[in-house]
């Protein structure tokens, strides 16, 4: 009976996907770019099992993890909502990845045994719920996972995958279970971008950029763990009632491109600058909403408070958040233990998540 599990990192927005044209399949207001994170991953395992009834499928959160970089986060599960709708994505990958699909590859699509039922298994290395994307991580993992649970060769699987094109398909089929989850699938830097092709049909596509950047080290600086009482998809919903929300696509345009021209040209103080402001301005969409919200927490606010003057270095960090109280500190590599020791001594109280940059999501197991 076959068994494959897919591999799949967290991606953190550095301008940020909030708003949407259609809430059904997650298209967004405006393009949005991350940076793909390596070992804060999650991993979805999808097994056939004679245990199950023809047609049954079933949702475990038994499944090892591992450790690594030093790491020791609780491994986390998805809440009972996004239990069912883990279980929808993969029926409606299921349904879109047929035999035409599969053949569009240059793959065939695997006859399986329908006698049988699917037990699908997913763990998170981090938090879920916390802001720190665990959605994208673990719905990018679950759509890869069940394309490879489909098709037939795992050779020919995996030259497919190291083309553009089929990332681009997984990535579209991922997006729609969960927005940002398409950028999980690519890095290091992934832009995703809406495309209105007519008046009655729009588009999107995800393209990795290139940079010149020196490879990053991300510190979560966790000041909760706990899941969020806001979910990310209601904000998504809240936003739109905000005064500022109004040229929020046209703002977030002009700053993607000014990061883009950053990255492409390692001015740090331009990417330091834009980062933050960029996330300054998703969170007060929340807090000028018609029902106003915060993510945030008076330790959110004494990180930042501390982060806001090392903006003003030669070599500042990026510094952002996403939906969430926790905070993203982005450095060169390079930098690492120095900023390591000066995170930990300024706040000795708070845990972090230490993570690099990774190239995406990607097949780890195949059992025939």
């Amino acid at each position: 009976m076959k068994r494959v599990q897919a591999q799949s990192p967290s991606n953190i927005a550095i301008v940020k996907y909030m708003g949407k044209t259609s809430a059904e399949i997650n298209l967004p207001a405006n393009a949005s770019l991350s940076l793909t994170l390596n070992h804060l991953a999650s991993i979805a395992q999808i097994e056939q099992t004679k245990t199950l009834e023809s047609g049954e499928v079933k949702l475990n959160h038994a499944l090892p993890v591992g450790e690594g970089l030093g790491l020791k986060p609780p491994v986390s599960k998805l809440s009972e909502a996004g239990q069912e709708r883990f279980v929808r994505h993969f029926k409606r990958c299921e349904t879109k990845m047929d035999t035409a699909w599969f053949e569009s590859f240059g793959l065939k699509r695997l006859a399986l045994d329908h006698s049988k039922g699917v037990e699908i298994r997913c763990a998170s290395r981090f938090p879920a719920g916390a802001g720190i994307a665990s959605s994208a991580s673990s719905f990018s993992a679950l759509t890869l996972a069940t394309a490879a649970y489909f098709a037939s060769d795992r050779t020919e699987f995996e030259k497919a995958w190291e083309q553009v094109e089929f990332k681009k398909a997984v990535a579209k089929l991922s997006r729609e279970g969960s927005g940002s989850s398409c950028r999980s699938l690519m890095g290091p830097w992934v832009e995703w971008q809406p495309t209105v092709q007519d008046e009655s049909e729009s588009e999107d596509t995800v393209t990795e950029i290139p940079s010149v950047l020196p490879e990053l080290t991300d510190f979560v600086i966790l000041v909760d763990q706990k899941e969020k009482k806001v979910s990310s998809s209601q904000a998504h919903e809240r936003v739109l009632s905000s005064p500022l929300w109004n040229q929020r696509v046209n703002r977030a345009t002009e700053r993607l491109e000014r990061i883009k021209k950053a990255l492409s040209s390692n001015d740090r103080q331009t990417l330091a600058w834009e980062v933050w402001r960029e996330s300054w301005e998703m969170h007060s969409l929340f807090h000028t909403a018609s029902k106003p919200f915060t993510y945030w927490q008076p330790a959110t606010l004494s990180v930042l408070e501390w982060l806001s003057g090392e903006l003003e270095r030669n070599d500042p960090p990026m510094v952002t958040l996403d939906a969430g109280p926790n905070i993203h500190c982005l450095v060169p590599s390079s930098e690492a233990s120095q900023w390591r020791e000066r995170i930990a001594a300024q706040f000795p109280q708070l845990s972090v998540l230490e993570d690099r940059q990774g190239s995406g999501a990607s097949l780890i197991q195949w059992q025939s």
